[in-house]
């Protein structure tokens, strides 16, 4: 695409990993000479037409002082790049540290005026309660624009910070293509994969949080025997643990439970393994981990919550439960337990898969984006 006379930042403190392949997708019908603003350990494809400034270091820092002044060090390097260059557009995918990312674009607005984008991804930083509140109340004030993924997400801006619902346009998050880049082996087999091999297998990826209900799902394979003393069926949790207690499952036999940061790769062949992608969301706006279920074809288990069942609109991808507590999900899993053929034809009918990926299709995403940059 050719550029069109604006000057734009596009930040993401973030930016590796699955934000990496966010960003990537979400850039793909971006005007030339974007100056992309991401982490130095940004692991993913490059557009030629955007201008890449590796300035964030704090993820791969173990000290919380150490990754703060790292945060603030990068700052003031993006402040340079806003001085010298003076862009008419500033789109902020996260905020790492609110009350400095308030101060920090409060001045840089004073110093050269631009119109400040956010993604709100979340309307508050996931677990935090009401702390931040206060902050990104004044945060929302001073954004001139915020992009939403879903109208539920809209309509709590609107309710819970007064944001005009003028000034909130709703853009899907698109689905996450799986798969790996820099010629790394997609081939990688974790070693408990042959523990897999001819079960039923319910997963949980990623980081594994209370708000992601991952305590709901020990629960639920605790209290069912159909499902604890189902030698047919295995529990695969995968994914740094953060707090949850899963001492009552760790034991059962047709439990694995592998507590670390899972790298692409073996994400990847995680996915491909799983029949049942279980999401019992407390709370949430949407899930990039569903987004990645729709790319690689996995039915869902999800809580009638947030965005989880926008899918569901246009295509049958898995189940419903109606309540994030353990009955409700035991109940469904024992459901699914029982039949295995109704799984096995969901996961293998690409009509509906197709129907999901249209739906969040990124050429669509990308344009309403980019559309949005040049009306304001």
């Amino acid at each position: 695409m050719k550029n069109t006379g604006k000057r734009i930042f596009f930040i993401d403190p973030q930016s590796l990993r699955n934000l990496a392949i966010y960003d990537y997708s979400l850039q793909s019908h971006f005007p030339n000479g974007v100056h992309y603003f991401c982490s130095c350990h940004y692991d993913y494809q490059k557009h030629e037409n955007i201008n890449y400034h590796y300035v964030f270091k704090y993820n791969h820092l173990g000290n919380n002082v150490l990754k703060a002044l790292s945060y603030l060090w990068s700052y003031l390097i993006i402040l340079f790049y806003i001085l010298r260059l003076r862009p008419n557009i500033i789109h902020v995918q996260w905020f790492r540290i609110p009350v400095f990312d308030y101060y920090f674009y409060k001045t840089a607005k004073h110093l050269v005026p631009f119109k400040l984008i956010y993604t709100a991804h979340n309307i508050l930083p996931h677990d935090t309660g009401d702390k931040y509140k206060a902050i990104y109340s004044k945060i929302y004030k001073l954004t001139d624009h915020i992009i939403a993924h879903t109208k539920e997400t809209q309509n709590k801006l609107n309710e819970i910070f007064n944001v005009s619902l003028n000034n909130i346009t709703v853009i899907r998050h698109g689905y996450l293509k799986t798969g790996v880049s820099n010629n790394v082996d997609t081939n990688y087999q974790p070693e408990y994969q042959k523990k897999l091999d001819g079960k039923l297998v319910f997963s949980a990826v990623g980081y594994q949080y209370d708000y992601k209900g991952s305590d709901i799902i020990a629960k639920a394979w605790e209290e069912y025997e159909e499902l604890n003393q189902n030698k047919n069926i295995v529990l695969l949790i995968a994914g740094m643990n953060k707090g949850v207690d899963f001492s009552a499952i760790e034991n059962f036999d047709n439990v694995i439970i592998d507590d670390r940061r899972i790298p692409n790769e073996e994400f990847h062949q995680i996915l491909l393994d799983t029949d049942i992608l279980l999401l019992p969301y407390k709370r949430i706006s949407q899930s990039g981990i569903l987004l990645s279920a729709i790319s690689a074809s996995i039915p869902v288990v999800v809580t009638k919550l947030g965005g989880l069942t926008e899918p569901f609109e246009v295509a049958d991808i898995g189940w419903i439960i109606d309540n994030a507590d353990a009955e409700s999900l035991g109940k469904k899993l024992t459901y699914l337990a029982n039949n295995v053929q109704e799984v096995r034809e969901k996961k293998n009918n690409e009509k509906i898969w197709q129907a999901a990926r249209d739906f969040y299709s990124w050429d669509e995403i990308s344009q309403k984006t980019v559309d949005l940059y040049f009306s304001l």
